[in-house]
C-alpha cells in the first residue's frame, strides 16, 4: 500500500518524539470528504487520513497527533492522545444528513489498521466516540453491525 507524506503544520501535532513502543490504540475517525488532504484543522491532526484507496500520513507516527483529547471527561479510562495513533476515514454526507464511506475506503482503512497493528502490537481499535463521546465517526456511532464489519474486515487483513 502506498502512503504519501503531507504533513500538517508542525503546530498541529506534538513534534516531540515519543516511544512508539507505547502505541496500544487505534483510534478511528471521520474526515469530511471536502477536507481530504487539506492539513490545516487548527487544533487536530490523525496519522492518516483514508479516502478510496489514497493514504496521507499527515502526522508522524512517532510524534503525538491530537485527535482524541478532549476538554471534558474521557469516556475511556486509558487511550490518550500519546498512546495512540489516529487514522480518519473521509466520508461523504447523504442528503439526508448523514454520512457514509465508500467500500473502497473502508476496504482500503482496513488494510492499513491491519498493518498499524502488526507493525506496532496494536490490539486495542477503538472509535473516537469510545474515548470522547463524541460523535464520531458518525457511521459507525450510528450502526453498530457497520463498526462490527469493520473490524472483521481488519481481522480478516490481519490473517492476510
Amino acid at each position: 500500500m502506498e502512503i504519501k507524506k503531507q504533513l500538517s503544520p508542525i503546530d498541529n501535532y506534538d513534534p516531540a518524539i515519543r516511544d512508539t513502543g507505547n502505541i496500544q490504540y487505534l483510534v478511528i475517525h471521520l474526515l469530511p470528504e471536502s477536507a481530504f488532504g487539506q492539513t490545516r484543522i487548527t487544533g487536530t491532526s490523525v496519522h492518516y487520513l483514508v479516502h478510496e484507496d489514497a493514504v496521507l500520513q499527515t502526522v508522524p507516527d512517532e510524534c503525538t497527533a491530537w485527535h482524541c483529547g478532549t476538554k471534558g471527561i474521557y469516556a475511556h479510562p486509558f487511550c490518550r492522545n500519546a498512546n495512540s495513533l489516529g487514522l480518519a476515514l473521509c466520508g461523504a454526507r447523504s442528503a439526508a444528513g448523514l454520512y457514509a464511506f465508500s467500500p473502497l475506503s473502508l476496504r482500503t482503512a482496513a488494510a492499513l489498521a491491519a498493518q498499524l497493528c502488526h507493525t506496532y502490537g496494536i490490539r486495542h481499535i477503538l472509535r473516537h466516540y469510545d474515548v470522547t463521546h463524541a460523535p464520531c465517526p458518525e457511521p459507525f456511532v450510528r450502526s453498530r453491525t457497520a463498526w462490527q464489519a469493520f473490524l472483521a474486515a481488519i481481522r480478516q487483513n490481519k490473517k492476510a
